[in-house]
C-alpha cells in the first residue's frame, strides 16, 4: 500500500457512523499536525465534511492523491471515482495492466500499466482479431499478417512493429472453395470432391461406385490414376443385415432391395442404397399349411379336410372332424394332389364304443363333430357328458339304481330295519343281522313296512362251537369267544351272529411247562402244574423255604432268597469245610460253597454243594519270606539293608534293618507288603566318644565301605590315615603333625611318575602326560588326601586290560552320541580292532549310501584315513575307517569322539 499524507489517512480509516454529528460522537478529537477537526466515519467510502461535520461520501481517488498514487503508482493511467467505496483505474490508449481496475476505496493493489505489444503470441489479436488469420513473426521486432492455408480475401501486411496495430489487415478471410474448380479430381467419371475442412480435399467414388478415395491439400494436384466402377451391393454377406433365409438383389448403381425367400416371412421388402443399412428382423418358415392360400388351399379344396403341419416340408391332409372318408395322406411343399370326398360321420355308429365302452351307457349323435353319453333310463354312474368325435372321455360304471336310495326311510323308520335292493323297481326290508322279526317285499310306490325288531342273544343260540369256552355277548350281531381259563387254543375272536365259533378244541395245559415265567421269572423256584389253572411254586435246598399256589393267570411269586451256606453247619469253627484246621469257607451263590487254606498256609481249593462238607488234605503253614520272590529285599517292600524274619504265628513276619543299619521294624502278615522306611549305615564315628582312637588333631568320616570308618589329620596337620576302620574297633594310632608353612601336599607326598597339584591344604591332584592312572582312565588326573599313596602311571598299550577298557569306554561313547545326535537310528555296533580300523554298523530309516559316503569320505581325508561305506539293504549301512596308528592313548580318548562329532556334523 502506497504512503498517504497523514489527513488523508485519517480520512481513508474513519470509523464512525455515516452521517453522524460530529459534535455528538465520542470519537471526535481534536488533531495536530496542520490538520483541521475531523469526525471519524465508521463505515467505508464514507468522511467528514468540514463544512457540516457529517459523515458524506468521499472521492476514492483523491484520497490517494494523484492519478498514479490512487492507481499503485502506475503511471499511464487515469482514476475514476465510481461512487461509494469504489473507484476504477484505466491504463492509457497503447497501454495495459493484469489487473482488473476496480477497488475498494481502502485498497491499492492495482498492477502498473504496460505498453500494449501486439506480438504473434496473441493469436488474431495480433491481426486485427480478424478470423481465419495468421500472425507470423519476422526480423526486427516486427510481424507479417496473412489468411491462412485455405483460406483467402485479404492481401496480406508486412513490416508492422510489434507495438503497432494491425489497422491495415482488414476485411474476412475466407474458405477457399477448391472442390468449385474444374479438374479439381481430374476427369474422373462417377467421381464426387468433398472439402471435410479448409485446405483440405477427398475425391471419392459416388455412391454405389468404388475404385478412388483420396484426401489431398487444397494446393495438391489430383494425381490418381484409375476409375470408378459400379459396386455390386449384394457381394457382401452385410447387405441385408447377415438376416438368415434373405435374398438381395443388386438394382443397378447405388440402389438394391432385400426381401425373405420364398417360403419365409416375418420382414417386408425394403430398398436401400449402397452405403445404406437397416434390414433388420428375422425371416421365419411359413408353416406348409399356410403355403396355398388362393391356390386351391393346403389339400386340393377337397370340402371338410383338415391340413396338419408335420415339419417344416411336410403336411398331412384328412378329412376334417366329424367326417369320414377319404384316406390320410402326407404331402411336401411341392405337391397338392389329395383326393377322396369326406362324408359325415354318424359318431353314435358303434354306441358302445363311442361311450367308452361303457355297460349300459346311451349315445346321442348331435350333429357335426358333437355327441352325448350318460347312463340309460335306470341305470346311475358318471354324469352325462358332451364329447367331439375324436374324444371319447366318458369313463366308469352304469350302476341299476338302488331302490333303497329313493326314500329317506326306506322301511317306514322301522328300528333295526335294513333294505335290500330286488330289481331297479323293487327291495326287500328285513331285520338286521343280530335281530328277529318279519320280512316284506315293496315296489318303489310303497313305503309301509311295518315290524319289530328284536336282539338276539347268539351266546345262548349258537355259543362258541367247542367245550371249555367263554362266550360274551356284544349287542346285536356281535359275541367274543375265548377259552376258559386253565385251558390254551384259538387267541379270543369276536363273531357275528350267523357264524358258528371256534373250530379248534380249547385244551388243558402244563402253565410249568410253556411258561418260562411260570414262577415270577426266579430261575431258582421249582414249578408243579396242579392241574387246569393251578400251579405251585417252592423253593429247593439251599434257599429259604417258600412255597405258593397260583391259577394260571396269576404270577406275583415272592420268590427264593439264597441261605449262606457257610453258615448251614454251625458257627464252629472250620465246621463248613469238614472241620479241618485253617480253612476258609466262602458262600458262592445258590447251593454253592468253596472251601481253601487260610492266608498264610497251603493246600487244595475245593468246590461244594451247601449238601456236601468235606475238605481233601490239610493247611499247611507257608513261611511268609519266601512268598515275595526270590530277591534279598523283596518280602520287605524292596526296601535296601533289610532283613525279614518268620514269626511263630501263622500267616505273620517281621521285617527290620540288617546289622550296621537302623531303620524301623514292623510285623506284616503274609498278604501284606508294605514295610516303608529307609535303612541308612549306621555312622561308625558315633559309636565312640574320640573315635579316631584318642589321636589329637584327627577328623573321623564314615567309610565307603560297610561297618567302616576312616581317620585321617585334620587340616593343617599331617600323618598316615587309616582308611576303613572296622565300626567294632577303637585301635587307630598315628602322629598328626602341624604342617609348616614351606610344606605342601605335593612337596610332601609327590605323585611319583606323574604330575602333581597342590590342591587345598591337604589335598593333591596327581594326572599323567600321554599315559592312564593305573586303575584309571581319571584321564583328568586324580584327588588324593594327605599321604595316600600314588598308583603310578601307565601307557595303555603296555596294559591289555586297559586298552580293552578304553576301547569299550570309546565304543560305547560313540554308541551314545550317535543316538542323541540322530533319533531315527538304531541297531548301532562299534568295533576298533587291533589293526586300527574302526567299524560302524547302524540303520537310519531314509538315508542313502552316497550322503553317507560324503561325510565319511571328508573324515577320512581329515584324519588320513580310508573309507569304506556298503549299504547293508533295509536302511542299514556299514561303514569302515582304517586310522593308522589308532592304538596310541593319546587317540583314543579325545581322537575318535572328535572323528564321531565331524561324522555328525558332515553327515
Amino acid at each position: 500500500m502506497q504512503l498517504v499524507p497523514l489527513c488523508l489517512l485519517v480520512f481513508a480509516l474513519l470509523v464512525t457512523r455515516a452521517s453522524a454529528d460530529c459534535d455528538n460522537n465520542p470519537e471526535c478529537e481534536r488533531q495536530e499536525r496542520g490538520c483541521d477537526e475531523f469526525c471519524m466515519c465508521s463505515e467505508p467510502g464514507y468522511g467528514p465534511d468540514p463544512i457540516s461535520s457529517k459523515c458524506i461520501d468521499v472521492n476514492g481517488c483523491e484520497i490517494w492523491g494523484t492519478d498514479s498514487e490512487a492507481c499503485g503508482n502506475s503511471d499511464h493511467v487515469t482514476c475514476h471515482d465510481e461512487g461509494l467505496n469504489v473507484r476504477r483505474c484505466e491504463c492509457d490508449t497503447g497501454y495495459e495492466s493484469s489487473s482488473a481496475g476496480v477497488m475498494e476505496d481502502e485498497e491499492n493493489d492495482f498492477s502498473p500499466c504496460t505498453e500494449i505489444l501486439y506480438t504473434c503470441d496473441r493469436g488474431i489479436s495480433a491481426c486485427n482479431s480478424v478470423l481465419n488469420a495468421l500472425c507470423t513473426p519476422t526480423e526486427g521486432d516486427t510481424r507479417t499478417c496473412s489468411c491462412e492455408p485455405g483460406f483467402a480475401g485479404i492481401a496480406p501486411v508486412t513490416g508492422l512493429a510489434n507495438n503497432q496495430e494491425a489497422t491495415a489487415f482488414s476485411g474476412q478471410c475466407l474458405d477457399v472453395k477448391k472442390c468449385l474448380e474444374d479438374g479439381a479430381c481430374g476427369n474422373v467419371q462417377n467421381i464426387e470432391c468433398k472439402e471435410p475442412n479448409a485446405n483440405h480435399r477427398r475425391c471419392v467414388c459416388a455412391p454405389g461406385f468404388t475404385g478412388i478415395d483420396v484426401m489431398l491439400e487444397d494446393d495438391q494436384p489430383f494425381t490418381e490414376s484409375g476409375s470408378c466402377i459400379n459396386t455390386n451391393a449384394c457381394a457382401d454377406l452385410m447387405a441385408c443385415g447377415n438376416v438368415a433365409n434373405s435374398v438381395c438383389e443388386d438394382l443397378g448403381v447405388n440402389n438394391r432391395t432385400c426381401y425373405c425367400k420364398e417360403g419365409y416371412t416375418g420382414i417386408e421388402q425394403a430398398f436401400f442404397a449402397d452405403d445404406d443399412g437397416g434390414f433388420s428382423g428375422e425371416c421365419t418358415r411359413i408353416p406348409p399349411c399356410d403355403l396355398f392360400e388362393g391356390r386351391g388351399g393346403p389339400c386340393n379344396s377337397i370340402p371338410n379336410t383338415k391340413c396338419t403341419n408335420l415339419s417344416e416340408e411336410t403336411r398331412l391332409c384328412s378329412c376334417a372332424d366329424g367326417y369320414s372318408g377319404a384316406d390320410p395322406k402326407e404331402f411336401n411343399n411341392t405337391l397338392n394332389n389329395f383326393s377322396g370326398t369326406c362324408s359325415l360321420t354318424d359318431a353314435c355308429e358303434d354306441p358302445l364304443a363311442a361311450c367308452g365302452n361303457v355297460a349300459n351307457s346311451e349315445c346321442i349323435d348331435l350333429g357335426i363333430n358333437n355327441r352325448s353319453c350318460s347312463c340309460k333310463e335306470g341305470f346311475t354312474g358318471p354324469d352325462l357328458a358332451y364329447y367331439e368325435d375324436h374324444e371319447n372321455g366318458f369313463s366308469g360304471t352304469c350302476t341299476e339304481s338302488n331302490p333303497c336310495l329313493l326314500f329317506d326311510e326306506p322301511c317306514n323308520g322301522i328300528l333295526n330295519a335294513v333294505c335290500t335292493p330286488l330289481a331297479w323297481n323293487s327291495r326287500r326290508c328285513s331285520c338286521a343281522i343280530g335281530y328277529s322279526g318279519s320280512s316284506t317285499i315293496l315296489n318303489n310306490e310303497l313305503n309301509n313296512y311295518d315290524a319289530t325288531c328284536t336282539d338276539i342273544n347268539a351266546c345262548s343260540t349258537v355259543g362258541c362251537g367247542v367245550p371249555h369256552t367263554v362266550c360274551k355277548d356284544n349287542g346285536p350281531d356281535s359275541r367274543t369267544c375265548s377259552c376258559e381259563a386253565g385251558y390254551s387254543g384259538p387267541e379270543p375272536k369276536t363273531f357275528n351272529d350267523t357264524e358258528p365259533g371256534f373250530t379248534e378244541p380249547c385244551l388243558d395245559y402244563d402253565r410249568c411247562e410253556d411258561w418260562t415265567e411260570a414262577c415270577n421269572g426266579d430261575p431258582n423256584a421249582i414249578c408243579e402244574d396242579d392241574g387246569p389253572n393251578l400251579r405251585t411254586c417252592s423253593c429247593p435246598f439251599g434257599y429259604i423255604e417258600n412255597t405258593q399256589t397260583f391259577e394260571d393267570e396269576e404270577n406275583d411269586f415272592s420268590g427264593c432268597e439264597d441261605i449262606d451256606g457257610c453258615e448251614l453247619f454251625g458257627s464252629t469253627p472250620f465246621a463248613a469245610c469238614g472241620g479241618v484246621v485253617n480253612t476258609v469257607c466262602q458262600d458262592d451263590g445258590s447251593d454253592r460253597r468253596v472251601c481253601s487254606c487260610a492266608p498264610g498256609t497251603v493246600g487244595e481249593i475245593v468246590p461244594l454243594t451247601d449238601r456236601e462238607n468235606y475238605f481233601i488234605g490239610s493247611c499247611q503253614d507257608k513261611p511268609g519270606c519266601s512268598l515275595w520272590g526270590n530277591g534279598l529285599y523283596d518280602a520287605c517292600g524292596g526296601v535296601k539293608n533289610t532283613v525279614c524274619e518268620a514269626d511263630a504265628d501263622v500267616n505273620s513276619r517281621t521285617c527290620r534293618c540288617a546289622a550296621g543299619y537302623e531303620g524301623p521294624e514292623k510285623s506284616l502278615t503274609d498278604t501284606e507288603n508294605d514295610y516303608t522306611g529307609e535303612c541308612v549305615d549306621v555312622d561308625g564315628c558315633k559309636l565312640y566318644k574320640n573315635p579316631c582312637g584318642g589321636v589329637e588333631n584327627s577328623i573321623c568320616t564314615n567309610g565307603d565301605a560297610h561297618l567302616t570308618r576312616t581317620c585321617s589329620c585334620a587340616p593343617g596337620f599331617t600323618g598316615a590315615p587309616a582308611v576303613n576302620i572296622p565300626d567294632s574297633k577303637n585301635t587307630w594310632s598315628a602322629n598328626c603333625r602341624e604342617i609348616s608353612i614351606t610344606e605342601t601336599m605335593c612337596s610332601l607326598y609327590g605323585c611319583e611318575g606323574g604330575i602333581c597339584a597342590n590342591v587345598g591344604e591337604n589335598q593333591r591332584k596327581c594326572t599323567c602326560d600321554g599315559s592312564y592312572i593305573v586303575g584309571g582312565p581319571f584321564t583328568d588326573g586324580i584327588l588324593l588326601d594327605d599321604a595316600a599313596a600314588f598308583s603310578g602311571c601307565t601307557d595303555v598299550n603296555d596294559d591289555p586290560t586297559e586298552l580293552a577298557k578304553h576301547v569299550e569306554q570309546n565304543t560305547a561313547n560313540i554308541r551314545i552320541f550317535l543316538r542323541r545326535t540322530f533319533p531315527r537310528i538304531s541297531d548301532i555296533f562299534v568295533t576298533i580292532s587291533e589293526d586300527s580300523v574302526v567299524t560302524i554298523t547302524f540303520t537310519l530309516p531314509g538315508a542313502s549310501r552316497d550322503s553317507i559316503l560324503t561325510g565319511a569320505t571328508s573324515i577320512g581325508e581329515a584324519w588320513d584315513a580310508s573309507v569304506d561305506v556298503v549299504s547293508l539293504g533295509n536302511d542299514q549301512f556299514h561303514i569302515e575307517l582304517s586310522m593308522g596308528d589308532l592304538g596310541s592313548s593319546s587317540f583314543l580318548a579325545p581322537s575318535l569322539l572328535s572323528l564321531v562329532v565331524l561324522f555328525a556334523q558332515s553327515w
